[in-house]
């Protein structure tokens, strides 16, 4: 599948400036095959100099063996990648340039942390004053410059990951490659090291590609993503407008919490359509997102992100239905409901922002749930 920047990005999604930022990696109609199985199908993508981007799917989509490909560890079966306007498709990953951060993290047990943090630099020959003295800017970039004589073995594992980090950057790579880096953390951790990691990104001015399943991971951290879906790019653009204009039902599902709700398109007037749930229970929409031309009768999908369906004991939304909440889950400063439409025999979830102003209902008490038009996201089923 094609993404490459001039599909992926128009110029409502991004500005001039950062559309005109060098290309650091660019890969071209990249496709891997092992046997029958085609893991990466006809890929490609740019990446931009210093931006942060990440490649996001689900276990098995591909986005690793991308990932492994632009690290030399897998060899294309078809396509180019280039780095820094130099073709590395065939080239061994030591002569790419590239820093690698593992979800392992990989750190040798048997040296201390300046020894793993200056074992790059040992092996690419670096002058002895000049291997010392760059450890110890690493050190001061993790923020941990005590900690230059201890095993790693006595670190935690937020430590363990900095360090990991330092030793990726060391040398000064052209490109970081980011492997799950967090998913072995526990959650809190997980939180603070995402913050660690932008601000390392950003200090080093380093271009980096990174790969998770995790898509809270992806929104809080990414300039732009790539979302894999079966080895293909299914979207490819700023954060924001994948959360706000998914451009397929499977996207609106995997990036952010998405209501699905299937219907047939009961009338469509321009841009505004009437959706049929069924029970004669009709919904106006004027979505944001549409993926086809639909007319009358076509089965379509409406998807109404968490937060954006509001609940209460009445509402005066575009969209109103009778409800009973047969969920309640309190999140500290957010309250998930999950509330039975009646009419429509389905079950949709909000999430709401707790404050003391916020009236909490309880399982079994009737409501309202309901989402304004432009709140919808329509899609061909």
């Amino acid at each position: 599948m094609d993404a490459t920047e001039p599909q992926a990005t128009s110029a409502s999604e991004s500005n001039a400036s950062e559309a005109d930022r060098d290309v650091a990696v660019q890969i071209a109609n990249v496709t891997k095959e092992y046997g029958d199985v085609t893991a990466v199908d006809d890929v490609s993508l740019n990446v931009r100099d210093e931006e942060f981007l990440t490649l996001l799917g689900p276990s098995g989509a591909g986005k690793t063996t991308l990932l492994h490909m632009i690290a030399g560890f897998v060899t294309p079966t078809r396509g180019t990648i280039n780095i820094d306007d130099v073709d590395v498709t065939h080239k061994p990953p030591y002569e790419r340039n590239i820093g690698m951060v593992f979800q392992s993290m990989a750190l040798f047990p048997h040296m201390t942390v300046g020894e793993n943090i200056a074992f790059p630099l040992k092996m690419r020959r670096f002058d002895h004053d000049r291997i010392d003295e760059r450890v110890q800017e690493m050190l001061d970039l993790i923020r941990l410059p005590e900690i230059r004589d201890r095993n790693v073995a006595e670190l935690s594992g937020g430590q363990q990951q900095r360090v990991a980090i330092a030793r990726g950057l060391a040398f000064k790579p052209s490109l970081l490659l980011l492997d799950e880096p967090l998913s072995s953390l526990d959650k809190k951790l997980r939180e603070e090291m995402r913050e660690e990691l932008l601000r390392i990104h950003r200090e080093a001015e380093v271009t980096t590609v990174h790969v998770t399943h995790n898509q809270e991971e992806a929104l809080t951290m990414a300039d732009r993503i790539a979302v894999i879906k079966e080895g293909e790019i299914a979207q490819h653009s700023s954060v924001q407008k994948m959360y706000s204009r998914p451009n397929s039902a499977f996207v609106a599902d995997f990036v952010g919490n998405t209501n699905m709700l299937p219907g047939h398109v009961a009338t469509v007037n321009e841009q505004r359509f009437s959706v049929d749930f069924g029970d004669d229970i009709v919904s106006t929409c004027q979505p944001s997102v549409v993926d086809t031309d639909p007319v009358a009768d076509d089965q379509v999908t409406v998807g109404v992100r968490y937060e954006q369906v509001q609940i209460d004991e009445r509402l005066d939304t575009d969209n109103a239905y009778n409800a009973t909440v047969s969920d309640v889950i309190f999140m500290g400063d957010v309250i998930n409901y999950k509330a039975e439409i009646d009419s429509l025999g389905v079950e949709v979830n909000i999430s709401e922002l707790n404050s003391k102003d916020v009236d909490v209902f309880e399982r079994g008490d009737a409501v309202q749930v309901g989402w304004e038009d432009d709140d919808t996201l329509v899609y061909s089923s």
